[in-house]
């Protein structure tokens, strides 16, 4: 656990990991350079429970503090956490019993609820290795936060966390770890992710933006060698829908996934099924998007071969259907 004035926070954070049902732990927590009162919550805790191990560190940034953290872990499984986070009381252990049953499993995450200034959303990422292998496409598959690496996995990694990536130091690691085993998540939220305007992934979005689109451009070039630049720019637009919601974007988007589909056939990254799913899902990100198109947004995702009414589960149709029409309603109101 890396804490930068976290004193807010930490407490909670802190007692959800020292009071969970897999007893057999260490919590390690690196104090980066903290101007509030972070360094006395850590020494009470550590005076108060001796799992509870704190070092030291001159404002290394995130992945600088995680190298820290990791280096100290005496661990076989290494489990993330962040300040101002709280995990579930079974989270350990279920995931550590995951890992008791797949030998091939070098990292997996859990889903995670977010609460605070955003509202409350849960994140369900694909759970197989090959849903996670398609989605690593595009983004993250796995809540940072969440995550439980097995200590064997990383060791030939060199610098585990590469600051270079800013904060997408994980989504850089998760590439690089799935050509080492398996990735998965369990289909259970195991975190209640807090969400505010002080959280390093609000005050870094750039950084976080210009290190995905490095990891993009790798994953892609990889899998696909024939891209042009113009292809590897508009991915990364696209996966980090950093493109306008236009009409124009749709049929961009929807020529794109098609491509990328049919290049799949050839060269397969995941079973048929999970790659399928996951395309599905992101042209549903995409009209989604674009929902201040109104209604003309739902229809392209039903209509599209990409989509249609089983595409994605229910409560994802139902929630674009609702929230394209809203442009509808509110011109009807004026």
């Amino acid at each position: 656990m890396p804490a930068r004035n976290a004193g807010r926070f930490l407490d909670e954070a802190i007692e959800s990991i020292l009071t969970q049902t897999e007893r057999d732990l260490e919590l390690v927590v690196v104090n980066d350079g903290s101007t509030d009162d972070t360094g006395e919550r850590l020494q009470g805790w550590a005076g108060r429970d001796r799992r509870c191990r704190v070092f030291q560190a001159a404002g290394l940034g995130p992945a600088g503090a995680l190298n820290v953290a990791l280096a100290q872990a005496r661990g076989a499984l290494l489990a993330r956490m962040d300040a101002d986070d709280i995990s579930l009381p079974r989270r350990l252990e279920r995931q550590r019993a995951l890992f008791e049953r797949q030998d091939r499993l070098v990292v997996a995450g859990t889903w995670a609820r977010t609460f605070g200034d955003a509202g409350a959303h849960t994140w369900r990422h694909p759970t197989e290795d090959g849903g996670l292998r398609a989605r690593l496409v595009f983004d993250s598959p796995l809540v940072h936060p969440t995550v439980m690496m097995r200590r064997s996995a990383i060791n030939g990694l060199g610098t585990v966390y590469r600051p270079e990536f800013g904060r997408a130091e994980d989504y850089d690691l998760w590439e690089r770890l799935q050509h080492v085993g398996a990735m998965a998540n369990l289909p259970e939220v195991h975190l209640r992710y807090r969400t505010h305007a002080a959280q390093v992934t609000v005050t870094s979005r750039s950084d976080s933006v210009a290190g995905a689109a490095q990891v993009r451009k790798r994953l892609l070039a990889t899998w696909w060698p024939e891209c042009t630049e113009a292809d590897h720019r508009w991915h990364h637009a696209f996966s980090a829908e950093l493109v306008p919601p236009t009409a124009a974007t749709l049929d961009q988007a929807e020529a794109w996934l098609g491509r990328l589909d049919a290049h799949h056939r050839h060269r397969p990254l995941a079973p048929a099924g999970a790659w399928r799913q996951v395309v599905a899902s992101k042209w549903w990100e995409i009209c989604r998007h674009c929902r201040g198109l109104g209604p003309p947004a739902f229809w392209r995702f039903l209509r599209s071969p990409l989509g249609g009414w089983t595409a994605v589960p229910p409560r994802r149709v139902l929630r674009l259907a609702v929230e394209s029409l809203r442009p509808g309603r509110e011109e009807a109101r004026r």
